[in-house]
C-alpha cells in the first residue's frame, strides 16, 4: 500500500465524516448527494488498496479494478461538482444574510420611533437614537446608569405598573408612561412591550413614541372643551349641527338642558325638533328652517315649552357650511336662553314707565345727562326752565346753569364724585331761579350718565332771607334793650347807692348822735335800738340791690375781677361747691362782651342753684388772640332735651340771644356725669 493510497483513505474519511455532520445539522438534502457518493467511493478504493496488499487474498482482475476506479471517479467528480454547486448557494446565502443586516440597521437607526431590546433583568442591550432624543440622553449616559432601564421611569409606581401588565399578559400595549429627562423634567411616551428571542437569549423589545406634545394637545382639547361646556353652561348657550346630506342633527349637551329632556328623548332629527316649540311659534319657526334651506340664514326669537312644561325664550343664529364648490353640507347654529333677559328687559320697562310717571307727578325738575348733553328730563323740569319738553332732549343743559354754578358742577362730574348743592338756572326769557340740585352718577340704557334732580328755591330763599333780617332787625333791637336796661340798671344801681344809701347813712348817724345825747328810758332805748338794727339791714339791702342791677366791681375791677366776686356771692348765698380757674394774666375786653359774659355767667349759677340739684360747679374762663371762652359744668340732673329750645325757658333763650347779638354762641348739652355743660364762645376785637 503506498503513501498516496493511504492519504487517498484518509482524504475520503475525512471528507466522509464532516459531510455527515453538515447533513445532520442542516439537514440540507442537497447534502445528501455530497455526503453518500463519498462512502461508494472510499469503499472502493479500500478494497482495490486491500486487493493489492498481502494481508487479504483477495484478487482483482484488471478489468475489475478498472471498473472500481471508474466508479470511484465518477462519484468524486459528482460530489466535487455539487459541492461546488452548494460553496456557491452557501456564499450567496451569506451575502443576503448581511445585505438583510444592513438593511435592519439601517431601519433600525433611522426610525422615528423608540425601539430598544433589554433580558429579562431589564439591562439594556441594544436601543436606536429615537429613544434616547425624548429624554436627551446619550449611550454614555445610559452606560452610566449601568444600562438600567429602571431608572428611565419617573414615578416608581409607573415603573411597577408596566412590570406587573408584562407579567401578567405577556405583553403591554399603548401605555402611557412618564419618562425621566436628564434636565430634571420628564415627558411623556407611549410604550410597547413584546417578548423576543435576541442573540439566542429571551429578551424583551420596547416601542417607545414620544407623545407629550400630543398629550399637552389632547389635555388643551379637553380644556377647551370643559370650557366651552362651562361657557355654554353660563351663559346658557348651546350648539347644535344639522347634517343635511344625512338629515341628522347633533346636540351639545347645553341643547339637552335647555330644552330640560335627555338624550334619548329627541330622535335628532331636524323635523322633530318643532314638537319642543311654543304651538303659536312654530309657524315662524318652520319658516325659518325653510329660509335657512334656501341660504337665509337670520337670527330668530321663539318660545320653547321644557319637559317640565316650564316656558322660555330662545335667540336662535345659523350659518350654512358650504363645500369646495359651494355647495351647502351643514347647518351649525347656537340656542341661547334670553328668558331672564327678557324678564328684566321687561321689569326695566315697567320701571322706566313708573319712574317717568313719578318724574311726571313731582314739581321737582328731573334731567338724565351726558357730558351736559340732555337724554331726558320731565315736565317739571321744562316747566322750571321755561323750555318745550319736546325739545329739550339733545340739548346741552350746562348752558343754561350761570357761570360760577357750571364750574362747581363741571369740577364735580370730572371726579366722578356725587354733588349736592345750590347755584343759579338761567332761562331762556332771561330770567333766572335760585334752585337746590343734587347731582349722581346713574347709568342710563347701557351707558355712564348723571341725574339732575333741581327745585326751584327762590321764593324760599326770599323767605329765609326775611326771615334772616327780621331775626337780625330783632336781635339788634334786643341788644338795644339790653343796653338800655343795662344803662337804666347802672343808673338806678347808682342812684340807690349814692341817694338812698347815703340818706339811710345819715339817718344812721342821727340815731348814733341821739343814743349818745339823750337820756331815754329802758323801753324806749330798746326802741332806738331796734330802729338803728333796721337801717342797718337796709342799709346791706341797698347795697346788695345796687350790686345785682350792676356790680361796680365789673366796672371798676373789670371782668375777671367781677366773676370772681360772683364765684363768692354764689357760694355764700349756697351750699354748692364752685370752683374757677380764671387766667393769671388779666385781658382787657369792651364793655358790651364783658357785661355778656358776666350776664350769662349770673344766669347760668342761677339755673343751677334753681334746677339742677349739683353739689359742684367748674367754671373756665379763657381767651386766645381772637375769642373768649367760658365753660360752665355742673354735676347735677341735667337739662331736660324738650327744655333747651322750648319757648318758655327764657334764661337760655336770654343767654342765646346775649352770644348772638356779639357774634357769638352759646352750646347747651349734657355732660359725661350727667350734668350740664354751657359752653360760650365769643368773638375778641381786634
Amino acid at each position: 500500500m503506498t503513501v498516496i493510497d493511504i492519504l487517498s483513505i484518509v482524504i475520503l474519511t475525512t471528507t466522509l465524516v464532516i459531510g455527515l455532520r453538515s447533513w445532520i445539522k442542516e439537514r440540507d438534502w442537497r447534502l445528501a448527494l455530497v455526503v453518500f457518493p463519498l462512502p461508494l467511493a472510499a469503499l472502493s478504493h479500500i478494497l482495490v488498496v486491500v486487493g493489492r496488499s498481502s494481508l487479504f487474498p483477495i484478487t482483482l482482475s484488471t478489468e475489475a479494478e478498472q471498473v472500481v476506479d471508474l466508479a470511484m471517479a465518477s462519484l468524486i467528480f459528482m460530489a466535487t461538482l455539487i459541492a461546488g454547486q452548494l460553496v456557491v448557494r452557501h456564499k450567496a446565502a451569506l451575502s443576503d444574510a448581511h445585505e438583510s443586516e444592513f438593511r435592519y440597521q439601517t431601519l433600525f437607526e433611522s426610525s422615528p420611533v423608540g425601539i430598544g431590546v433589554a433580558d429579562m433583568t431589564g439591562a439594556l442591550l441594544a436601543c436606536n437614537k429615537a429613544i434616547l432624543e425624548p429624554g436627551g440622553y446619550t449611550p454614555e449616559d445610559i452606560v452610566a446608569l449601568g444600562n438600567n432601564v429602571a431608572a428611565l421611569y419617573y414615578d416608581p409606581a409607573e415603573r411597577d405598573a408596566v412590570l406587573a401588565e408584562f407579567a401578567r399578559d405577556g405583553r403591554v400595549h399603548d401605555r402611557e408612561v412618564r419618562y425621566n429627562r436628564k434636565d430634571g423634567g420628564w415627558y411623556m411616551a407611549s410604550l410597547n412591550l413584546v417578548p423576543i428571542t435576541f442573540r439566542g437569549q429571551p429578551c424583551i423589545l420596547a416601542i417607545v413614541m414620544d407623545v407629550t406634545k400630543r398629550t399637552e394637545a389632547e389635555a388643551a382639547l379637553r380644556a377647551s372643551e370643559n370650557f366651552l361646556r362651562l361657557s355654554q353652561s353660563i351663559g346658557r348657550i348651546g350648539s347644535w349641527e344639522w347634517n343635511l346630506a344625512t338629515n341628522h342633527a347633533r346636540w351639545s349637551t347645553e341643547m339637552y338642558r335647555l330644552h330640560g329632556i335627555g338624550p334619548e328623548e329627541f330622535n335628532n332629527i331636524p323635523e322633530d325638533y318643532t314638537r319642543f316649540v311654543h304651538v303659536d311659534d312654530r309657524a315662524k319657526v318652520e319658516q325659518a328652517i325653510a329660509d335657512l334651506l334656501n341660504g337665509h340664514a337670520e337670527p330668530i326669537e321663539y318660545r320653547t315649552v321644557r319637559g317640565d312644561g316650564e316656558e322660555r325664550v330662545m335667540a336662535g343664529t345659523n350659518a350654512i357650511v358650504t363645500d369646495d364648490d359651494g355647495n351647502p353640507v351643514s347647518v351649525i347654529g347656537t340656542l341661547q336662553d334670553i328668558t331672564d333677559m327678557k324678564n328684566a328687559e321687561a321689569a326695566l320697562r315697567a320701571s322706566e314707565q313708573r319712574f317717568r310717571a313719578l318724574a311726571d307727578a313731582t314739581e321737582e325738575g328731573v334731567l338724565i345727562h351726558a357730558q351736559g348733553v340732555i337724554l331726558e328730563a320731565n315736565n317739571a323740569a321744562a316747566r322750571l326752565m321755561g323750555l318745550d319738553p319736546d325739545t329739550m332732549v339733545g340739548m346741552n343743559g350746562l348752558q343754561y346753569l350761570s357761570e360760577e354754578t357750571r364750574d362747581r358742577v363741571q369740577a364735580h362730574v370730572a371726579r366722578g364724585e356725587p354733588f349736592v348743592g345750590t347755584g343759579t338756572m338761567n332761562r331762556p326769557d332771561g330770567t333766572n331761579f335760585e334752585m337746590e340740585f343734587a347731582a349722581n352718577p346713574v347709568e342710563y340704557k347701557g351707558k355712564q350718565a348723571r341725574v339732575l334732580n333741581f327745585r326751584d328755591v327762590t321764593a324760599r330763599n326770599e323767605a329765609e332771607r326775611s326771615l334772616r333780617e327780621s331775626r337780625q332787625r330783632l336781635r339788634n333791637f334786643a341788644a338795644k334793650l339790653e343796653e338800655a336796661r343795662e344803662s337804666e340798671r347802672t343808673s338806678v344801681s347808682r342812684e340807690i347807692h349814692d341817694e338812698l344809701g347815703q340818706t339811710l347813712t345819715g339817718l344812721k348817724m342821727d340815731f348814733a348822735w341821739l343814743a349818745k345825747h339823750i337820756t331815754v328810758d329802758e323801753a324806749s332805748q330798746s326802741r332806738i335800738d331796734s330802729m338803728e338794727h333796721l337801717i342797718d339791714g337796709m342799709v346791706q339791702t341797698v347795697r346788695d340791690l345796687s350790686s345785682r342791677l350792676r356790680p361796680g366791681v365789673l366796672d371798676d375791677l373789670g371782668l375777671v375781677a367781677a366773676i370772681d366776686w360772683q364765684v363768692r356771692e354764689f357760694r355764700e348765698r349756697s351750699d354748692i361747691t364752685c370752683e374757677v380757674r380764671l387766667p393769671s394774666d388779666t385781658f382787657d375786653v369792651d364793655d358790651a362782651t364783658a357785661t355778656a359774659v358776666f350776664r350769662i355767667l349770673q344766669e347760668a349759677l342761677t339755673n343751677v342753684a334753681r334746677h339742677s340739684s349739683a353739689s359742684r360747679v367748674d367754671i373756665d374762663l379763657s381767651a386766645t388772640e381772637d375769642s373768649l371762652f367760658l365753660t360752665i359744668r355742673d354735676n347735677g340732673s341735667g337739662v331736660p332735651e324738650e327744655a333747651l329750645w322750648s319757648a318758655d325757658s327764657i334764661g337760655l333763650i336770654g343767654m342765646r340771644e346775649r352770644a348772638g347779638g356779639l357774634g357769638g354762641r352759646v352750646e347747651i348739652e349734657m355732660n359725661d356725669v350727667g350734668g350740664t355743660s354751657i359752653a360760650l364762645t365769643l368773638p375778641l376785637p381786634r
